[in-house]
C-alpha cells in the first residue's frame, strides 16, 4: 500500500538547491547527508491526519538521500508505521513482487521461510526477477507514503527526503489491573 500526493512541498527547489550542494556519504540505500536529518513536526501532524493515525517521526526520520538502484524495503522496528519520501527532483518510484515467490513485502519472508540475507543478496540488484505492481513519475515536491517494509525503489541518484513514522499510541493492548478474566482465562500481557 502507498499513496501520493502532488506537489505537496511548495519549497522543494529552493532545498534540492541548498542540499544539493552538502557532502553526501554512501550509505545503505544510497548517499545521505550525515548527521543532518531535519524533522519538520508540521510533517508528522499533516500525514497523521491523513492516515487518521497518531504518528511521531522516528530517530532517523528527515534524511537527504540520493538513492542506489536497487530494490529494498526502509530498516524498521516493531514501533514503524509508515516511511515517507518528498521528491527534492523529478524520480520514479516503483514498488514490487517477486516474481518467484509472490512477496511483495519483507514481511511475507518470514511466513514462506525464506532466508533473508541470502533472498536480498540473490535479488535486490536484479530488476528481472521482479514485477512492478506499482509505478510514480514523482514531479518535484510530490510525496508519497508507503509501509517501510515493502520492496520499493526511486531513480538512482535523484534527491529524495526520506521519513519514517512511529505510532504515537502502543501497539499493544493495555489491560486494566481491575479486569477479571471470564473463565480462568489470562488476559494479553
Amino acid at each position: 500500500m502507498f499513496f501520493h500526493l502532488e506537489a505537496f512541498h511548495d519549497n522543494a527547489k529552493q532545498f534540492c538547491e541548498i542540499i544539493s550542494k552538502l557532502n553526501f556519504v554512501d550509505n545503505t540505500f544510497g548517499q545521505e547527508v550525515k548527521n543532518f536529518n531535519h524533522k519538520p513536526e508540521e510533517l508528522a501532524q499533516a500525514i497523521s491526519h491523513i492516515l487518521g493515525r497518531q504518528l511521531e517521526h522516528s530517530e532517523n526520520s528527515g534524511t537527504y538521500r540520493k538513492p542506489f538502484p536497487f530494490i529494498h524495503f526502509e530498516n524498521w522496528t516493531p514501533a514503524s508505521a509508515f516511511s515517507a519520501a518528498i521528491a527534492l527532483e523529478d524520480t520514479t518510484f516503483n514498488t514490487y513482487r517477486h516474481k518467484e515467490t509472490g512477496i511483495y513485502n519483507v514481511l511475507q519472508m518470514a511466513e514462506k521461510n525464506i532466508d533473508m540475507d541470502k533472498f536480498i543478496e540473490e535479488n535486490s540488484q536484479d530488476p528481472e526477477k521482479w514485477d512492478v505492481i506499482g509505478h510514480i513519475n514523482m514531479k518535484q515536491g510530490d510525496l508519497v507514503v508507503l509501509h517501510p517494509w515493502t520492496w520499493h525503489s526511486f531513480e538512482e541518484n535523484n534527491l529524495i527526503q526520506v521519513f519514517h513514522f512511529n505510532r504515537k499510541e502502543s501497539s499493544i493492548i493495555e489491560v486494566p489491573e481491575s479486569y477479571e478474566t471470564p473463565n480462568g482465562i489470562d488476559p494479553p500481557a
